[in-house]
């Protein structure tokens, strides 16, 4: 019995260190667990304020580019933009991939609009409504209600499509001539962050301003314009 009772306890002996061996390495396992986690949290906080700091740098160049009155500055600012931004782009983070998982729908491309086009479309416009109604005019016409209001469409095309579409062309090209920083704004070859149709789709309280700027700096000529015609036409 004495033999047995012994065994028994060595067992038990040997079960309580081995009790003990297994806590004391979970132990371990758990602090290298939490180490490495908190490594990793520190590795994907100083990512995060890399890439903060690189898309304030290229938020910076973008307002830069706005502001500068040569193309070569321009050239410069945007250029610099775009690097911070493509280095910013090849940090990832988790979130990243959650997030491209969610939006994994291929989005609609968006066209986009060339301000330069749009302009000489109002100039198009413009002188081919005047050929339409030169044309028009030097048609045989027998109806005499039709005659006169083909003589007096000289007058009518002064008074109504040139005057719509001359102010609009007159408040571009004094934008362009004394505001160049709102006229580029809009109209530019870079795609940059600070443009009219990011602000008009994600707007913001800078973005307020930055619109309300630019179209005063276009109503102003445009109301200078039909003022000064409506005191002629009077």
């Amino acid at each position: 019995m004495r033999v047995v009772k012994t065994i028994n306890d060595d067992f038990a002996k040997k079960e309580q260190q081995l009790k003990e061996q297994l806590a004391s390495l979970d132990q371990q396992r758990k602090q290298q667990e939490n180490a490495l986690k908190q490594q990793e949290a520190a590795r994907i906080i100083q990512l995060r304020e890399n890439r903060e700091a690189l898309l304030e740098d290229a938020r910076q160049f973008e307002e830069l580019s706005l502001r500068a009155v040569t193309t070569e500055d321009k050239i410069f600012y945007v250029q610099e933009a775009r690097n911070a931004r493509k280095s910013a782009a090849e940090i990832i983070l988790p979130e990243d991939a959650t997030t491209q998982t969610k939006t994994s729908v291929e989005q609609p491309v968006a066209l986009g609009v060339s301000t330069t086009q749009g302009i000489w479309g109002l100039i198009i416009l413009a002188l081919a409504t005047g050929l339409l109604f030169w044309a028009y005019g030097m048609s045989d016409n027998e109806n005499d209600s039709a005659a006169r209001m083909i003589n007096s469409g000289g007058m009518r095309f002064l008074s109504n499509v040139w005057m719509s579409l001359g102010s609009l062309i007159f408040g571009f090209a004094i934008q362009w001539a004394l505001f160049p920083q709102q006229f580029f704004y809009y109209h530019s070859k870079f795609n940059t962050e600070r443009c009219l149709r990011e602000d008009f789709v994600n707007p913001s309280k800078e973005g307020f301003y930055r619109i309300a700027c630019w179209f005063f700096t276009l109503a102003l000529p445009i109301w200078v314009f039909v003022s000064i015609f409506q005191v002629i036409l009077a």
